[in-house]
């Protein structure tokens, strides 16, 4: 697409709807000089990306962010209530990165 080609379009998307529904999208799709699919799909494309953005990322103030760098450049030590909760998370399946905490409470890489 950035190469000014356009991507074949021979997905389908297809929703039931009522008329009234169907009157409103029109009448708004009409408003915005675009056909009712091209609204449609412009709509739902900027929801999933926004709802992608909200799961993927949180707002934090300057001074919360200060906390989590200072938190991850120093972690606590290890100790054996860490170690008994990560013990507790592998044997139960909880998390797939138990194995790759080592001792000093680091991920390995």
């Amino acid at each position: 697409m950035g190469s000014g080609t356009q991507a074949t379009k021979d997905a389908r998307l297809t929703a039931r709807v009522s008329e009234s529904v169907q009157e409103l999208i029109q009448e708004a799709a009409d408003l915005s000089g675009a056909t009712i699919s091209q609204f449609i799909v412009a709509a739902a494309v900027a929801k999933a990306q926004e709802q992608i953005a909200d799961m993927r990322y949180i707002a934090v103030s300057d001074r919360a962010a200060e906390r989590i760098y200072a938190a991850l450049e120093e972690p606590p030590e290890t100790n054996d209530y860490m170690l008994s909760v990560m013990k507790r998370m592998k044997h139960s399946g909880e998390t797939s990165n138990a194995e790759q905490t080592n001792t000093a409470g680091h991920r390995s890489t």
